[in-house]
């Protein structure tokens, strides 16, 4: 019992470096089948190939929140991202970093770049040089420090105008590599909201859909409910699977499953949603997304 208890607890500690190591497996094997159809992939990857290699490395970011392929391989990265930080680059620094930190013989190059991109002022590199100092150096009160200096960063950024820099702020973000990890101490939910509200309102997708979840709570008021429809609702004019998946559900059963409020049923609209999703997903994908299994799903609309 002793050590099995030991193995849940080392698997605990190297989960968040298992995923981001997998992620880069994912994306060096080119993006799958149905991520062609994939409307907001496409946008992030059109946006990414307007700019430079740190625009390409901000569309990988937008997308693996999503829970989305990522656009761009580490592969196509790496050299353009050598060259930008041989030039002085901090983010290209930054950026190189976290590529070569999840390659086995290159992760101390990794850890050592990262860190000198905190030091330089880099609000993502210090707030991935955070996770490390306590996941991987057992050091939480450098952590600490170092998420102190990040939010600041991040607010002097978000304050400029920068979408992404709110939306950190907003969900108190780990970097985008590394998920389901609670430490990340959050702002109070009046702040947070603000900055979700901001970016979101600007356009930024993360947080249009992350609003819609929060103020969509079975608990919410019906105000509330009827804004977080207004986010969904934008999430889905953009495409994005998982919000016509969500969408879906709220038409065929109310607003909340539980706790049907303004938005009556619509089977007809619910499955107008779920095709759309299907097709972007393909079935393997939707159903596995679906927070019902596939034999509790009414049946299709006859047409």
């Amino acid at each position: 019992m002793a050590n099995r208890l030991k193995e849940l607890l080392v698997l605990r500690w190297l989960a968040p470096f298992l995923l981001m190591t997998a992620v880069f497996l994912q994306a060096a094997q080119g993006n799958p089948a149905g991520s062609r159809n994939d409307p907001v992939v496409k946008q992030e990857r059109d946006m990414g190939l307007n700019g430079d290699v740190l625009a390409k490395c901000r569309a990988n970011d937008h997308c693996m929140y999503l829970e989305l392929q990522r656009p761009f391989a580490n592969e196509e990265l790496q050299p353009e991202l050598e060259k930008l930080a041989a030039g002085g680059s901090v983010e290209a620094q930054y950026r190189l970093g976290v590529i070569k930190l999840g390659i086995d013989a290159s992760r101390e190059e990794g850890r050592a770049l990262i860190q000198k991109a905190a030091e330089q002022g880099s609000a993502r590199a210090q707030n991935y040089w955070a996770y490390i100092c306590l996941k991987d150096k057992s050091d939480p009160a450098s952590a600490e420090e170092w998420w102190r200096k990040a939010r600041a960063s991040f607010a002097r950024e978000a304050t400029a105008g920068d979408l992404d820099a709110m939306f950190m702020l907003g969900i108190s973000a780990p970097p985008p590599e590394i998920k389901d990890v609670p430490d990340f101490p959050p702002l109070p939910k009046d702040q947070a909201m603000k900055w979700l509200e901001k970016a979101a309102g600007a356009g930024h997708l993360d947080a249009c859909f992350r609003l819609a979840k929060i103020l969509g709570e079975d608990s919410a008021t019906k105000a509330s409910q009827e804004e977080s429809w207004k986010w969904y609702t934008k999430a889905v004019d953009a495409g994005y699977k998982k919000a016509l998946v969500d969408v879906g559900i709220l038409y065929e059963y109310g607003f909340s499953k539980w706790k049907p409020s303004f938005l009556g049923k619509n089977h007809v609209k619910a499955w107008e949603m779920w095709d759309r999703a299907l097709l972007i997903m393909g079935e393997s994908d939707f159903y596995a997304g679906l927070p019902l299994s596939k034999e509790e799903m009414p049946p299709r609309t006859k047409k």
